[in-house]
């Protein structure tokens, strides 16, 4: 069972008050400030400081509570895994980024499951959308299982299996007057209207090393937006709104539908790379290079 202690100040760090805390936790408010003391005395800190009528946390306090929630993770994890080991089903819990979304990766997922089922080990997937620090910090809580990212994300402790490979490419619509281009340079680009991701993705990070290499950077372009959302981003564009630099990838299925066009930029081969993530104590690593290959059976 997780430490009563250590649950009353994950709820405190929240609630910022003994008596609501008290309330959350169904004990009485001397038990909670109780329970506080002695994990100051336990680890020789304040872990709170009152400021006029507000709770302030220490900054050992903050120390406390990061790895309180880190063991809380770990032990929800403990409870899922014997739980999944004793009824034989699985729950994998996934990590998908914004430009991952986009692909065929739903369905290589369902295949996955559909797998499972067939063999009678019956897996049971969740799917979290979310931006590549957000889904990194649930890793390392053990609140998901596994991240399929388009962003770079490098720690010590998380193994990487190469899922694709692929080049940005200038993406608009059929209807617009550079869909009959084979290819387009970037002084081409810069005569259109043009949205780009946010600057914290992958996608822009190695455009913007790209244009760089070029002299150039994004204020010789006319920017009409800069969005998070590749699925937005290719909606405005089958509207014929803007041009936009994405991953081929992230297009396959408007390109087989015919509602975008994909145009190598000339001169520039630049790999992006998707990935999947793992914690080098991760149990199944097998369903990490289950995905990938059916991954490429599906892109094949």
């Amino acid at each position: 069972m997780f430490d009563s202690k250590l649950n009353s100040l994950l709820v405190l760090s929240v609630t910022k008050s003994i008596t609501k805390t008290a309330e959350i936790v169904n004990l009485t408010q001397p038990s909670v400030t109780a329970q506080i003391r002695a994990l100051e005395d336990e680890y020789e800190i304040k872990i709170t400081k009152k400021i006029g009528n507000e709770l302030i946390l220490t900054p050992e306090g903050k120390i406390l509570i990061k790895n309180a929630e880190k063991i809380k993770s770990a032990y929800m994890g403990a409870e899922r895994d014997i739980k999944n080991y004793k009824s034989k089903m699985k729950t994998l819990k996934i990590g998908v980024t914004s430009g991952v979304e986009s692909t065929f990766i739903s369905s290589v997922l369902a295949k996955l499951a559909a797998l499972h089922d067939e063999t009678g080990d019956k897996l049971n997937i969740s799917i979290i959308y979310n931006d590549i620090d957000a889904l990194v910090k649930m890793l390392q809580y053990y609140t998901i299982d596994l991240v399929i990212s388009d962003d770079e994300a490098e720690s010590a402790d998380i193994k990487k299996i190469n899922l694709d490979s692929d080049d940005l490419v200038y993406i608009t619509s059929p209807k617009s007057e550079t869909a009959h281009l084979k290819k387009i340079t970037l002084e081409e680009i810069q005569k259109h209207k043009l949205i780009v991701r946010l600057p914290n993705s992958s996608t822009r990070i190695l455009f913007d090393a790209i244009l760089r290499t070029h002299n150039m950077t994004l204020n010789d372009f006319d920017i009409t937006l800069e969005l998070n959302s590749v699925s937005s981003i290719k909606n405005l564009v089958k509207n014929n709104v803007s041009g936009a630099i994405l991953t081929k990838n992230a297009c396959l299925n408007e390109i087989k539908k015919r509602e975008l066009k994909v145009i190598p930029i000339e001169g520039i081969s630049h790999v992006h790379c998707t990935d999947i993530l793992y914690l080098k104590d991760f149990a199944h690593e097998e369903i990490a290079e289950q995905i990938k290959e059916l991954y490429t059976q599906s892109k094949a």
